[in-house]
């Protein structure tokens, strides 16, 4: 190793050379002794016997599979009414008032994408009825019955429009 007598020149020098200095006796090593790169890791046994053509020799280790508990149509109505905004106060007592409206989530998921998360009370009115989600695109006066109870129309006053244009 070459050595200079100006500490910038010996560090300029090291830096060019890839060199780098010896740490003296009994001190902590800088960052310039610390080598460049991480020495590499040991080799597994996988790795040796795939360079040695033994694919077949070590077979993946799959534990038993955990079964998953089974969540309940309640669980899933409140998740989804929480992930639509809905106050965790109000989302155990709206699940319940959906699931008694529909019966099912898949259901329920149907008719609060189509008249809203909170409108479990109509959508139990409706069904009451024997209306079905394709009786909400119905137009009355120019405006869908969807559209109308997304607007906060009272239910049965729609019910009302439809049985007319039902009845005519």
């Amino acid at each position: 190793m070459r050595a200079f007598k100006d500490p910038q020149e010996q560090a300029i020098w090291n830096w060019l050379t890839g060199t780098s200095p010896k740490p003296a006796a009994g001190s902590k090593p800088s960052p310039a002794c610390m080598p460049r790169h991480r020495p590499a890791r040991p080799r597994t046994p996988r790795q040796i016997a795939e360079d040695a053509g033994l694919v077949g020799l070590f077979a993946p280790v799959q534990g038993p599979r955990k079964a998953t508990p089974p969540v309940s149509e309640r669980d899933r109505t409140v998740a989804y009414l929480l992930r639509r905004r809905c106050h965790r106060s109000e989302a155990g007592p709206l699940a319940d008032r959906w699931l008694s409206a529909c019966g099912t989530f898949a259901r329920m998921r149907e008719w609060a994408e189509a008249i809203g998360p909170r409108s479990a009370p109509a959508a139990a009115r409706l069904s009451e009825e024997g209306l079905v989600l394709r009786d909400l695109e119905v137009r009355v006066d120019g405006i869908s019955a969807q559209r109308r109870l997304r607007n906060d129309e009272p239910v049965e006053q729609l019910i009302a429009a439809l049985r007319m244009l039902r009845d005519a």
